[in-house]
């Protein structure tokens, strides 16, 4: 099975075997007031586990015990701010740290440009132990990304129009590069590249070795702007690397990253409805409008 967090404060449970089925595992009170800026599942075997981050001070970040009924309610983590700004003391990104050796630690970043690295007690008896990073933005934190290297390496990139590279072994410093505009989401590919995503503008950097231009840049055109709530996905499980995001036009759009000239496939979901996350499944791509319905279609046979 996998699971879907909404922006709109709702987690859905969604079976990968046929015929699909869903079924909401957690809604807060105040959808409208207490939404999500970002989740994140633990690396395996805890991948169970959720992690969430919201904007609101009392509920910044908290975890989700997704398989366990008993214990199917947030548990808050409690992160201190030295920001006196109430409306900085959220949280604005999350994302596991996928290594062997830290399956059970995840990093977040604050409305408060801070960045904590959290390790979980194995027995869940103790709260998670925080540690900042001294990496440095100087506007909202809007995306983290885990690239598990020969040396661990994290990616930050936030409003601030700055995408910076870390090693998180010796915690320093490893690169940057300035984009045009905000980047809202970092993603991966099978090269040694990640898809900077931005205002129906995405663009491909060589993480190691950044130059302050992209290697690729490709869109698509709109007279809306997407928001960082659009959230798209790279699928590389057949060695070769395909983007897709959704759009405020009810279409999803799909790229071969080794020829982005032009959209490999256009496919329309939800006519006039905005997709807030398209990801990929396999071969199959999950569709998610921002009123909560599903859409399923497979990108081999359309």
């Amino acid at each position: 099975m996998s699971f879907v967090v909404s922006v709109h404060g709702v987690v859905h449970e969604i079976t990968r075997a046929l015929p699909r089925r869903q079924r909401e595992l957690c809604s807060f009170k105040s959808a409208s007031k207490e939404t999500i800026d970002d989740t994140c599942l633990l690396a395996p075997p805890y991948d169970g586990i959720a992690v969430i981050g919201q904007a609101d001070e009392k509920n910044a970040l908290s975890l989700l015990h997704l398989t366990d009924e008993v214990k199917q309610c947030r548990v808050p983590v409690e992160r201190e701010s030295s920001n006196r700004d109430r409306a900085l003391r959220g949280v604005s990104a999350v994302t596991a740290l996928s290594t062997s050796t830290a399956p059970l630690a995840f990093i977040s970043a604050g409305y408060d440009h801070v960045l904590h690295i959290w390790t979980l007690d194995p027995s869940f008896s103790l709260p998670p132990k925080p540690h900042a990073l001294d990496v440095r933005h100087t506007s909202l934190v809007q995306s983290l990304l885990v690239i598990p290297d020969t040396v661990p390496k994290l990616l930050s990139a936030g409003a601030d129009c700055c995408v910076n590279v870390w090693d998180l072994s010796a915690e320093r410093k490893l690169g940057s590069t300035k984009t045009s505009n905000s980047v809202y989401q970092l993603h991966r590919t099978e090269r040694p590249e990640c898809v900077a995503h931005r205002d129906s503008q995405f663009e491909l950097h060589d993480y190691r070795a950044f130059i302050g231009k992209p290697a690729q840049r490709f869109g698509f055109t709109s007279t809306q702007v997407q928001g960082r709530f659009h959230r798209g996905d790279v699928n590389s499980l057949s060695g070769v690397s395909t983007f897709v995001s959704g759009g405020r036009d009810g279409r999803v759009r799909l790229w071969d990253l080794r020829n982005t000239g032009r959209c490999k496939q256009e496919i329309e979901c939800f006519p006039g409805q905005r997709i807030v996350h398209a990801t990929f499944d396999g071969d199959n791509v999950v569709v998610i409008s921002d009123d909560n319905r599903l859409m399923f279609f497979n990108t081999t046979f359309g």
